[in-house]
């Protein structure tokens, strides 16, 4: 099984890119961004939450694009902040409710109704229907996947599946929601009008999310995550020879 660790770039008027990716790639992340985008063009980094895996690149991002804001929660902001305080003249906070213009279009700021960090935010860009989940949604997938493919491209079932483990292995606290509750989120995401929902560890979804938020419905419920003990070291070491 893989996990998918996405980063978005929103072009226009002005450029925003959405999380970072993991700090051992940030070489090929930031010639990949560059080719899309001039350093000197780049006006938001979202940092959907604090996790390395979101963060990894930010840093030398910041350094190279000398007119970008990060945009971020209160939260997130202390976190990265362990690592060193992060310039607050090139610092925009945003909470649950807040708008953001980005030029050609504007981000609705909400917390998603799965996450694993208290700093989590999802990002809807109104014009473009796209949200940015940030790990809300994402999937365990089969490591024959293509990554650059979309959800629609791999068997219902075992998507399905791969966003199952995932929620509950990320988000374990959601089998101890109140039913009500745990509806009312799935509920308010289905009500944005969202039309391709991007998820920092899933694929693309645009045909397939109305399958996917009735799978989201069921997760609260579904079976918790199991996590290995130390017969998956064990195992590890034997099939590295160790």
């Amino acid at each position: 099984m893989v996990l998918p660790v996405n980063a978005y770039c929103l072009l226009g008027s002005e450029p925003t890119l959405v999380d970072t990716g993991m700090s051992p790639d940030t070489e090929g992340f930031r010639a990949a961004l560059w080719n899309l985008v001039d350093p000197a063009d780049l006006r938001w980094i979202v940092v959907t939450h604090d996790d390395r895996d979101h963060t990894g690149s930010l840093r030398a991002i910041l350094d190279e694009a000398p007119q970008a804001t990060v945009v971020t929660h209160f939260v997130s902001m202390a976190k990265i902040g362990e690592d060193g305080p992060l310039p607050l003249d090139r610092l925009r906070l945003v909470k649950p409710g807040d708008r953001l213009e980005i030029g050609d279009d504007v981000l609705d700021v909400f917390r998603p109704p799965l996450y694993d960090s208290p700093g989590t935010l999802a990002f809807h860009a109104q014009r473009r229907g796209m949200c940015f989940s940030s790990d809300c949604l994402g999937a365990f997938l089969p490591g024959s996947v293509d990554l650059a493919a979309s959800s629609e491209d791999v068997p219902a079932a075992e998507y399905d599946a791969g966003v199952a483990v995932f929620a509950s292995a990320n988000s374990p606290w959601m089998h101890d929601v109140a039913p009500d509750r745990w509806q009312a989120g799935v509920a308010d995401l289905r009500r944005r009008g969202i039309t391709t929902l991007l998820s920092t560890h899933g694929l693309p979804v645009d045909r397939g999310l109305d399958r996917l938020y009735g799978t989201a419905a069921g997760l609260q419920t579904g079976p918790a995550f199991e996590a290995p003990g130390q017969e998956f070291v064990d195992a590890m070491l034997v099939m590295s020879g160790g």
